[in-house]
């Protein structure tokens, strides 16, 4: 039987950072959202998680590299299967508001959670993928984190019900092709998100869904 691993991807290893960028663009093209996935935003993507020596790479190897941890501001963290990075996580210890200003205070942001179609049937990756965030946010001092999901996405109602439907800010957005949606910014109290367990908040998803196929039919019926 294949084991999961779940572990923090090491930015200095370009194995890890490939495979994170294949499952990365893999959620883009679902997203529609047309974002770049070249070597200098791997390169930029390795610098925020705490390899700063790439920010000049003229003379790095003779220089004493620094602990990761003490520069890194954005992390990931993956479900590892048969050697294959089936699941990821993406966050940060800060936000951004609409001017593009980084808040550096005690809310962090959740950026991504995405898992293989291959191995959703497994809720438990996106359960534990979300705790580890969880985890490392409140460690970092922050006790809130912001997510955004458009009214589009099947999953969104994951994302409604660990910010217990907090919504504090919508507006439209258009996707690669033209196809306009909703994008609706979540704020999630992580301490209350801790006490969740990945069932709880499978049920509750799934409550939530049924409840707007049924309001959808009602609709229809009108």
């Amino acid at each position: 039987m294949s084991e999961f691993v779940f572990r923090e991807i090491d930015p200095r290893n370009d194995e890890d950072m490939r495979k994170y960028f294949v499952l990365a663009e893999k959620l883009s093209k679902f997203l529609k959202n047309g974002a770049s996935f070249d070597e200098n935003q791997m390169r930029w993507a390795r610098i925020r998680m705490g390899a700063i020596e790439y920010v000049d790479l003229s003379d790095w190897i003779n220089r004493q590299l620094q602990p990761i941890e003490e520069n890194a501001h954005e992390f990931v963290f993956v479900c590892q299967c048969d050697n294959k990075f089936v699941g990821y996580i993406n966050f940060c210890d800060y936000h951004m508001v609409k001017s593009g200003k980084i808040i550096e205070d005690d809310t962090g942001a959740i950026h991504e959670i995405f898992v293989h179609q291959d191995y959703r049937k497994n809720h438990t990756i996106a359960s534990n993928l979300l705790m580890l965030a969880v985890n490392k946010l409140l460690s970092k001092g922050k006790t809130k984190a912001v997510c955004s999901v458009q009214d589009d996405n099947p999953n969104k109602f994951l994302h409604f019900v660990i910010a217990d439907g907090n919504i504090i800010d919508k507006e439209e957005c258009t996707r690669e092709d033209g196809s306009k949606t909703v994008d609706n910014t979540l704020l999630i109290d992580l301490i209350n998100l801790q006490k969740m367990s990945g069932m709880e908040i499978a049920k509750k998803a799934a409550k939530l869904k049924r409840k707007q196929i049924n309001q959808n039919k009602d609709n229809l019926i009108i």
